[in-house]
């Protein structure tokens, strides 16, 4: 062989095991980088949630005094029965009829309180309807309706009924 063609070839051989062994590295810093990058990410979010965190909580310390003033108004016990009644006379009074009523205690502590749904149907004129809706609002009792439906009557009576469900949400300390 030419000596001239045995230096470069040696050089050729040299690199290509080189490049050959140098490839599972090569891909193990490409996995590397990838992950450092998911840390990042990842550190990112936990950042922003933690400064979020951190907001929310300033948002309490602010509004304390005005959710303790809130708790006030919060009987000590659900008190089943008061809720019945205020709103079956609250119903009685506006002339709506009462199909269902059903109470359940869901036991779910939101922010301390204790959450207890109401299920009504009632059939009434809408006009009645929406009296009785204002007066359960004006009640001292704190109610939020989550749900309404409405639907005309399959009553033959009155043709200007309608069958109306709500879903009450009210609390308790």
């Amino acid at each position: 062989m030419n000596k001239d063609i045995l230096a470069p070839l040696i050089f050729a051989a040299g690199c290509f095991v080189f490049f050959l062994l140098d490839i599972p590295q090569y891909d193990k810093i490409l996995d590397i980088n990838a992950a450092i990058n998911d840390s990042e990410a990842l550190l990112a979010d936990r950042t922003a949630l933690r400064e979020k965190t951190v907001e929310l909580i300033g948002e309490y310390e602010k509004r304390k005094n005005e959710i303790e003033k809130l708790r006030i108004f919060l009987p000590e016990k659900k008190q089943f029965d008061q809720v019945i009644e205020s709103i079956q006379s609250t119903a009685t009074k506006n002339g709506v009829f009462l199909k269902e009523f059903s109470v359940s205690s869901d036991n779910r502590f939101t922010s301390g309180f204790t959450n207890s749904s109401i299920v009504l149907n009632l059939s009434a004129p809408v006009d009645a309807a929406t009296n009785f809706m204002k007066e359960l609002e004006k009640s001292l009792r704190l109610y939020d309706v989550s749900e309404i439906s409405i639907s005309r009557s399959q009553n033959k009576i009155g043709s200007d009924l309608f069958d109306i469900g709500f879903k009450i949400n009210t609390y308790s300390n």
